[in-house]
C-alpha cells in the first residue's frame, strides 16, 4: 500500500465530508424559513380580533 499518496485522500475525504454536512445544514436551514411563514391552516385556525 501506498502511504505517501495517503495525506491527499485524508483531506479529500475530509472536504467531502464538510461539503455535504455544509449541503444538509442548508437544507435544514431552507426548511426551518419556510416554516416560520404562516401557512393557510395556521391563519384559519386564529381568532379574529374584534
Amino acid at each position: 500500500m501506498n502511504f505517501t499518496n495517503l495525506p491527499v485522500f485524508i483531506l479529500f475525504f475530509a472536504f467531502v465530508y464538510l461539503l455535504i454536512i455544509y449541503g444538509l445544514l442548508k437544507i435544514a436551514e431552507m426548511q426551518i424559513s419556510q416554516d416560520d411563514s404562516p401557512s393557510s391552516e395556521d391563519k384559519n385556525r386564529q381568532i379574529p380580533t374584534p
